[in-house]
């Protein structure tokens, strides 16, 4: 914690300083929950968290008061789609419908069967949708063409056309 405090943070909370006036910012720093109350402080529109924290502490550390975007460990997509399902369901309960952006956790491992992959993003879709109040639900995938560095499950293949991960 003191090393993200003094090497960390500051330079950070300098880009958000800076992008703040001209955009909304989402702040993350993987396994930084403890930094939670103090990034609050900042201009930051939201702030992102990982799986080492539940979402009812990191609700408390930020005071109710910050939209949370997080915390699917990408690992429970080992699981069964059924039982990804319900990790997704109680995700988004845990989170409570106001300022949330579900999020999935540095992406999707190569070793994930698409299924998978697929019973994620539906019920975060459906789960959305089910929200009175949901602006919507955001894709975005650096690496979204297959065959990128052996990455075979973007939402795109090679000729352009979206995958079942989109259905």
């Amino acid at each position: 914690p003191e090393d993200y405090q003094t090497f960390s943070w500051p330079y950070i909370n300098q880009i958000v300083e800076a992008l703040s006036p001209l955009t909304h910012v989402i702040a993350f720093g993987k396994g930084c929950w403890f930094a939670l109350e103090e990034m609050t402080l900042s201009k930051v529109s939201a702030l992102g968290v990982d799986w080492t924290i539940t979402p009812e502490l990191a609700r408390t550390l930020t005071n109710h008061t910050m939209t949370l975007q997080g915390n699917f460990d990408p690992n429970r997509l080992n699981s069964s789609p059924a039982t990804i399902t319900k990790m997704v369901t109680e995700m988004i309960n845990r989170f409570g419908k106001d300022r949330y952006i579900a999020n999935l956790g540095h992406g999707i491992l190569p070793n994930i069967p698409l299924e998978n992959a697929e019973a994620f993003m539906t019920k975060v879709v459906t789960g959305c949708k089910a929200i009175n109040g949901c602006l919507g639900v955001f894709y975005w995938e650096p690496e979204c063409y297959n065959g990128w560095q052996v990455y075979s499950k973007g939402v795109f293949d090679n000729s352009g056309r979206a995958t079942s991960t989109l259905n």
